[in-house]
């Protein structure tokens, strides 16, 4: 605002400047008319010339055509009286002052000659009316007042015979500008106590909240707090509220992946205990023992301990990347039933394998000699978004569990429902089912649910990775025992729930 202001003082002294001399320019006019033919050296000039110009506030001089000041007459006005300003206020004036100076289109104003007496000629505006030319022109004096002069030729027969200069102090432009001044200052002031106010009241609802937050996610970051210490400003309903919940959110997050990071390392250092301590005890012993039979019987639990290390090993490295692996995975348009066709293609028996994708409602023989059966359902294609390799991990883990469980030319059924907005996905099998108490505790990691001869054949965290990969597409996954009319268990279903892509 004071820059502005500024600006416009500079604009407002060159237009009263300008009207003022306009204005003086025709007083001078009509001076210059009433005086023509008036003889200088008369004795009743000087009463008529002050006769002409009284009550003016105008300094007359009367010259020959020598330049010899024949009379003069100062000023009658009241001299303003000097206001002292405060020093703040001085220097904003020296400042508004000097950015005015420099402003291109600014009027620059000479200062009033100062050794007038020494030289009449140094006079304002004489040289230029002796010469029958008359003259305006704006000075500032020492005390930066602004001074109007006028220098009008004496023509007596059309020749100039003298000069009669008026100058006129510009107290009223002095006045008119320093009101325009102080209407800047105040309303310079004005706006600077707004703006205190301003940045109070914005540092108390902006500032001080981003600064709790930062305090909090700085104390989290340090291990000191938990989501629950992130400050709840939930109830402002902007930025800086959905800001609180996105941090708050995001704390739980981290926390309960570190949770998860802290018992995947326990489940890990707790499940290569085991074969480690059995691998251990059978080499000791193996050292013991004499007789044939038995050091090849240690010799195949070494074997198997160790083979069960190595797929313990692998999967729990897979497990490992696959948070990271799924945060960078791009998730594409993809059709379901097509992922689902291909995977089954390599289940199928070679004989019966043929190119390209296998129709629907089609049964078939594996390998292992077990059927499985695709129904599709699906009045429209079935397209999600989604990450196809890692899906086909899920259905293939599902499928091979389902096998595992099967029992020789058992049946494995797989259904695909499109509805509204989600498609379901039932992979059942003819197996013994799930005890009902461990319906979800079977998607926990290293937990697995086989009889005993298949002991130490499975690493536990197939299900698990499901788990992982559907949750990172917003989907659900579950299971649940086949029923028949009796409420016989018959089977397991395993259900995978996905929402349709948009605008699908």
């Amino acid at each position: 605002m004071l820059l502005f202001g500024v600006l416009y003082l500079g604009q407002y002294q060159n237009s009263i400047i300008e009207s003022k001399l306009q204005n003086f320019e025709r007083e001078a006019d009509i001076i210059s008319l009433a005086i023509s033919g008036i003889d200088p050296y008369s004795p009743d000039t000087k009463d008529k010339i002050l006769q002409m110009i009284d009550g003016t506030d105008q300094e007359i001089k009367v010259f020959d055509e020598n330049a010899n000041l024949i009379f003069s007459r100062k000023s009658s006005s009241n001299i303003l009286p000097k206001r002292e300003d405060l020093n703040s206020i001085k220097i904003l004036k020296n400042t508004a002052s000097l950015i005015t100076s420099i402003l291109p289109d600014t009027k620059t104003i000479p200062n009033y000659p100062e050794n007038i007496n020494d030289n009449p000629l140094n006079t304002p505006n004489l040289k230029e009316a002796l010469a029958g030319i008359a003259s305006l022109s704006a000075w500032q004096d020492r005390e930066e007042e602004i001074v109007l002069s006028a220098g009008l030729p004496i023509i007596k027969n059309e020749q100039t015979i003298g000069a009669l200069i008026i100058i006129r102090q510009g107290h009223d432009i002095k006045r008119a500008i320093g009101e325009v001044w102080r209407g800047i200052i105040k309303i310079f002031f004005a706006t600077l106590l707004i703006t205190i106010i301003l940045s109070i009241f914005l540092a108390g609802t902006i500032a001080k909240p981003l600064k709790k937050l930062a305090n909090a996610a700085e104390a989290v970051r340090t291990g000191r707090a938990t989501g629950e210490d992130i400050p709840d400003l939930s109830g402002r309903y902007d930025e800086i509220g959905d800001l609180s919940l996105v941090l708050r959110s995001m704390t739980d997050a981290l926390w309960a992946k570190m949770d998860s990071i802290e018992s995947f390392a326990a489940d890990v250092s707790h499940e290569l205990k085991n074969p480690l301590t059995s691998l251990k005890s059978a080499i000791e012993t193996l050292q013991k023992v004499k007789k044939k039979a038995d050091r090849e019987k240690l010799l195949d639990i070494i074997n198997h301990d160790i083979h069960r290390m190595d797929r313990l090993i692998t999967d729990i490295s897979s497990a490992s990347r696959l948070d990271a692996e799924l945060s960078r995975e791009a998730f594409n348009e993809i059709e379901i039933t097509a992922i689902i066709n291909e995977l089954l293609e390599s289940y199928k028996n070679p004989i019966q394998r043929e190119p390209g994708i296998s129709q629907e409602k089609e049964v078939f023989i594996t390998t292992s000699g077990k059927t499985i059966q695709l129904i599709t359902n699906a009045d429209q294609d079935c397209y999600i978004n989604g990450a196809p390799n890692r899906l086909k991990q899920v259905f293939q883990n599902l499928i091979d569990n389902a096998l595992s469980f099967s029992q020789e030319n058992a049946k494995i059924t797989v259904t695909i429902n499109r509805g509204e907005k989600l498609i379901a996905i039932h992979i059942d099998d003819e197996g013994p089912g799930i005890p009902e108490n461990k319906l979800e505790t079977i998607f926990d990691r290293f937990y697995t649910e086989r009889p005993e001869e298949f002991y130490g054949q499975n690493s536990g965290l197939g299900l698990s990775i499901c788990k992982q990969i559907i949750e990172s597409h917003r989907g659900e996954i579950f299971a649940e025992n086949r029923r028949d009319d009796k409420g016989n268990i018959i089977g397991a279903r395993f259900n995978v729930i996905l929402k349709v892509r948009k605008n699908a």
